[in-house]
């Protein structure tokens, strides 16, 4: 729903761009303006995700990503949307939780960003962070008291910036691809 949204914003402003080419004039030595954002923005994604569920059906959640990339392994990811509890026991919680790898240097461990729990209702969730490159979701249940998450389904891929899938152009600014495992 947000990429038809993004690109029905787009293609009006490309009407009115070109319509307005027509009524004005440009001197041929005009030079264009270009920035590192604009050039970036190719690598910029955005995308619904969901619904996952957790192992037993009795948790699910489902949201949006946003990827803005100022420049070259820098970006910005923001990730929203709902974690749903449909165990209607008093003592379970849906359970969302989210891992990355980040652009750091080499380190190819995984970092736990981000957890939420909803108990008996539908519980909103938003966070951000920044230099990702690959981010992935798992959903659960977890106790309304507390301790570890369980009946956990598989873990998702919402994006992976080595996967041309997601636009990111791994090729810019590299010799080669043999320095990363895959996941």
């Amino acid at each position: 729903m947000r990429v038809r949204q993004i690109l029905g914003a787009t293609a009006a402003t490309a009407i009115l761009a070109f319509g307005a080419i027509g009524l004005t004039s440009t001197p041929a030595s005009a030079a264009p303006t270009t920035s590192a954002k604009i050039a970036s923005a190719d690598w910029d994604y955005d995308d619904d995700w969901g619904s996952y569920w957790s192992w037993n059906h009795k948790a699910k959640a489902k949201g949006w990503i946003e990827v803005e990339y100022d420049h070259h392994e820098d970006n910005k990811v923001e990730v929203g949307g709902k974690v749903y509890d449909k165990d209607h026991r008093n003592s379970k919680c849906g359970y969302v939780k989210f891992r990355s790898y980040d652009w750091d240097g080499g380190k190819w461990d995984w970092d736990h960003v981000w957890g939420y729990k909803a108990c008996g209702w539908d519980k909103p969730f938003h966070f951000t962070k920044h230099d990702i490159a690959k981010l992935q979701v798992q959903v659960c249940q977890i106790n309304k008291w507390g301790g570890a998450p369980f009946k956990c389904g598989q873990w998702k891929t919402i994006y992976d910036a080595w996967d041309h899938d997601y636009g990111y152009d791994w090729d810019h600014d590299h010799d080669d691809h043999d320095d990363h495992d895959e996941v």
